[in-house]
C-alpha cells in the first residue's frame, strides 16, 4: 500500500509513498503493517505535495524514524474495496498470461509500471500501455489478458533478432 521513504522533521514523522488511489485514503485503514506483521497505528498525517507525512505511535525521534526508511506497508486484502468495474488491483494482474486476440500466448505480465502518463504493462520485457485499445479484456478467473499488440511492437518482431545476423551466415567468425 505504500513504503517509507525517509524522515520527516526531528520528532519521528516519517514520509510515506502511497500506492493509494487516493494517497491520503492509506491513512483510513485501521490495519496498516510492515511485510513482517507488526501492526502500525498512525496518530496523526498529512498530505506534503505528494506526500503522506505521518506520526507513528512509538517512533518519537528522527533516529527512529530515518531506521524506517523502505520499509513497506500492507493492509489485509479483506480491508479493501472490491474495485469497480474495469478496474483492477495490480497483484490481481501480475502473473496472469497474456495472449493476442487469436489466443496465442504472448507471455506473463511481470510488472505494472506508471512512469506518469498512465499504466504500462510489462509484458516478458515488452512495455503495452495499458488502455482498452491495447488490452481489450481481463479475464481474472482464467488469469487471462487479452493484448492487442501496437504496431510498433508488431513491426519489431519481423522475425529477426539483433543476436542473429541477417545475411544467412552463422554468425561464427
Amino acid at each position: 500500500m505504500g513504503v517509507i521513504i525517509g524522515a520527516h522533521g526531528i520528532r519521528g514523522e516519517v514520509r510515506i509513498q502511497s500506492f493509494t488511489q487516493d494517497p491520503i485514503s492509506l491513512a483510513s485503514y485501521s490495519n496498516v503493517q510492515f511485510a513482517s506483521g507488526e501492526a502500525l497505528v498512525l496518530e496523526r498525517h498529512r498530505m506534503q505535495k505528494n506526500v503522506l507525512v505521518a506520526k507513528l505511535r512509538g517512533i518519537d525521534d528522527r533516529n527512529q524514524s530515518e531506521g524506517l526508511k523502505g520499509r513497506e506497508l500492507f493492509v489485509d486484502r479483506a480491508s479493501l474495496p472490491a474495485p469497480d468495474i474495469d478496474d483492477y488491483y495490480h497483484a490481481d494482474l501480475i502473473g496472469c498470461t497474456a495472449i493476442d486476440p487469436d489466443g496465442n500466448e504472448l507471455g506473463v505480465l511481470r510488472a505494472i509500471y506508471d512512469f506518469g502518463a498512465g499504466d504500462v504493462l510489462d509484458i516478458n520485457g515488452e512495455f503495452i500501455p495499458f488502455t482498452l485499445e491495447a488490452v481489450p479484456s481481463v479475464d481474472l478467473e482464467k488469469r487471462q489478458i487479452t493484448v492487442v499488440l501496437p504496431e510498433y511492437i508488431e513491426a519489431a518482431g519481423d522475425g529477426h533478432s539483433p543476436d542473429k545476423p541477417t545475411d544467412g551466415s552463422q554468425g561464427n567468425d
